[in-house]
C-alpha cells in the first residue's frame, strides 16, 4: 500500500478494500 497517510492502519484497510 502507497499512500500519503501510509501510518494509518485505518487508511491502509480502506484503500485495500
Amino acid at each position: 500500500y502507497l499512500g500519503p497517510t501510509a501510518d494509518s492502519t485505518m487508511d491502509q484497510t480502506f484503500a485495500n478494500n
